[in-house]
């Protein structure tokens, strides 16, 4: 999809799991190969199926050295140069109080200043210091300058903006789904034993208020998003994208993205290699214009794109380069797809096949009408890519 997926899964494995001086539960520490899977898994599927990923980072941008592991660092800084990494600094944020205090309302917001939480190049470098395998001092120096262009900041007073979206909705009575009865008190008067959850739904929405305004998709799941008034639209979008894909690829005998993820080696190693494929770029393109629509839909239109395709050489225009192509002429084809000339005029040139000119030869139809316009691009040909890739890689 054209618009940025967010990705704040990441973000969120590595706060809980990455510094050593935060306390983990037992439970916590059990679901961690399971987490770290479920993390690996969705970034794979996404790095594929969406041209950009945009990660939300608190502080240090820990998952850079996370994304630099599995990937490796050739093939992360192929991305940054397909723009398919892009990073929200969170500095805004918000807190509630942890005692209740008379004529005070329990959410406020606050702005993070620590150099990790505003300076992105601090960000980048405090985070990088994660990778277990270091890079070297003059790799280092290009790199950093390389990721700060990548970063993006938060829209002004979204912090604020999920402050009062949360208030508004526990004083219409809208949280009592979530387990915050108002039952008429202010939000003065809000019991301690809510606040947790009443920051939980603030948080939330300062995240849902960032894809809002950003007129991104993410494939996550919004507990408290449908209980304002504001389109939704967006949020779902991604996700019905990732199940129509789903469904894709088992009609196409691929195995789902979890499943390829478990039995090929290095996955994440792999996705560069395979995004920058015409087909794969194409199959991008191709199903983001579908925004919005269900899985069922996105089949249907599959199914009409396989079915429904005509290779070049079957259209007019086509015909003719067939032509020339038989005869060892390719003088001018280029020029004459770019300019789509007339009947008339492909005649004209159609005339100069029988001229003996020995400087023209086949090798003159360029990269541009071979690649797809020959055979005719259909969605099909990514998955065909792909299950050359699984070979490729089994094989090794």
């Amino acid at each position: 999809m054209k618009a940025p997926v967010f990705n704040q899964d990441l973000d969120g494995f590595c706060q809980k799991y990455m510094f050593s001086d935060r306390i983990i539960s037992l439970a916590d520490r059990g679901m961690l190969p399971a987490q770290a899977r479920q993390l690996l898994h969705g970034l794979f599927e996404q790095l594929l199926i969406f041209d950009t990923v945009a990660f939300k980072v608190t502080g240090e941008n820990v998952g850079l050295a996370l994304l630099i592991g599995q990937i490796g660092l050739k093939g992360f800084e192929r991305l940054l140069d397909e723009n398919a990494l892009k990073f929200v600094l969170w500095q805004q944020t918000v807190m509630s109080l942890v005692e209740p205090a008379v004529g005070i309302q329990p959410l406020c917001i606050g702005m993070m200043n620590s150099p990790a939480h505003s300076d992105p190049e601090a960000s980048i470098e405090l985070g990088l210091k994660f990778l277990q395998d270091k890079i070297p001092t003059s790799r280092l120096k290009k790199l950093v300058p390389k990721i700060i262009p990548h970063y993006i900041s938060q829209p002004d007073n979204l912090a604020k903006d999920a402050v009062d979206l949360t208030n508004s909705a526990y004083m219409s009575g809208r949280l009592v789904d979530a387990g915050i009865p108002s039952e008429g008190r202010s939000l003065e008067d809000i019991p301690k034993q809510y606040f947790d959850k009443l920051l939980k739904c603030a948080n939330e929405m300062l995240e849902y208020k960032l894809l809002v305004r950003m007129k991104w998709s993410s494939t996550s799941s919004f507990k408290f998003h449908n209980i304002f008034s504001e389109s939704v639209r967006r949020l779902t979008t991604a996700s019905s994208v990732s199940s129509g894909f789903r469904y894709l690829s088992s009609i196409n005998n691929i195995p789902n993205f979890s499943v390829l993820f478990e039995n090929i080696e290095a996955p994440l190693e792999a996705v560069p290699r395979i995004r920058a494929k015409r087909s794969s770029e194409r199959f991008r393109q191709w199903i983001a214009t579908g925004d919005g629509e269900s899985p069922e839909e996105l089949t249907r239109r599959y199914i009409e794109a396989i079915g429904g395709s005509k290779g070049f050489f079957e259209r007019g225009l086509g015909k003719f380069t067939k032509s020339l192509a038989m005869t060892g002429v390719g003088a001018g084809v280029g020029a004459l797809i770019e300019a789509g000339l007339p009947a008339t005029a492909a005649g004209a040139l159609a005339g100069k096949a029988l001229e003996p000119l020995a400087d023209i030869g086949l090798d003159l139809l360029d990269a541009y009408l071979l690649d797809g316009l020959l055979t005719g691009w259909t969605p099909r040909m990514f998955f065909a890519d792909i299950k050359s890739e699984i070979k490729s890689i089994n094989r090794k």
